[in-house]
């Protein structure tokens, strides 16, 4: 098993963004150096236990300078403000849209909240090689989990905020705002519901796309997938 260096990458930004965000909660002012030891640290943490892949041509080293010039441009930015919690993990019950309650609750881990006077926000924070487009997320399951846990905790449909860590030539960071609604939250419980049940009859399939597949630990299991040849489909039921 590997680690993909784009997926290392990722980890490893929140981690020094996790640093800052918590001494902005506490008051405190910091520079680029804590943000850039804690990277550091978590990939380091990550090399010792597993290889990493390396790809698109750049190396450690390019990833690392990467990563600072990324972590100073976001400092750049007005900070967020009224932090109520950084990377925090909630567990909340799941609804499907009949109302009716799942067995298995939903645990999210949420990258930043805040409480401006608008009301509650959650930021989620991304790193990507290009800019997302403006509909890309309409339909993220992500979000609506988000808004679910915030909803869930706080009775209030918080605003959704993507931050986006562009790493193109020139760093840039991209904000995108995004809505969900009671309707979405009932379509979240009926698909968590229906995979759950397909789990259960070991109903399996390849979910491929150009954009993970390459640098996926189970590709060679996914190439190797000839169906669910020992499900008798004619016999589930999802009554």
């Amino acid at each position: 098993m590997f680690t993909p260096s784009n997926l290392l990458f990722g980890s490893a930004i929140h981690a020094g963004l996790a640093v800052y965000h918590r001494a902005l909660q506490q008051g405190e002012v910091l520079n680029l150096a804590p943000l850039h030891k804690a990277f550091r640290e978590t990939w380091l943490s990550t090399e010792t236990t597993r290889p990493i892949s390396y790809s698109g041509g750049k190396d450690k080293a390019d990833l690392w300078a990467q990563a600072e010039t990324l972590l100073a441009t976001y400092l750049e930015q007005p900070p967020p403000l009224d932090i109520l919690a950084v990377e925090a993990k909630f567990t909340v019950p799941l609804q499907n849209s009949a109302g009716e309650y799942l067995n298995k609750p939903l645990e999210a881990v949420l990258d930043l909240v805040c409480q401006p006077d608008t009301g509650i926000e959650v930021r989620e924070f991304k790193t990507s090689a290009r800019r997302f487009g403006e509909k890309e997320l309409d339909y993220a399951l992500q979000a609506t989990c988000y808004a679910h846990v915030v909803q869930q905790r706080c009775d209030e449909i918080p605003e959704l905020k993507y931050v986006v860590l562009v790493k193109t030539k020139t760093p840039a960071i991209q904000e995108i705002v995004v809505a969900r609604g009671e309707y979405d939250f009932g379509r979240l419980g009926d698909i968590v519901q229906s995979l759950d049940r397909a789990i259960e009859h070991g109903v399996f399939y390849p979910n491929e796309n150009p954009l993970n597949c390459s640098s996926c630990n189970f590709r060679l299991e996914c190439l190797e997938w000839q169906g669910n040849c020992s499900v008798e489909l004619k016999q589930l039921s999802y009554a």
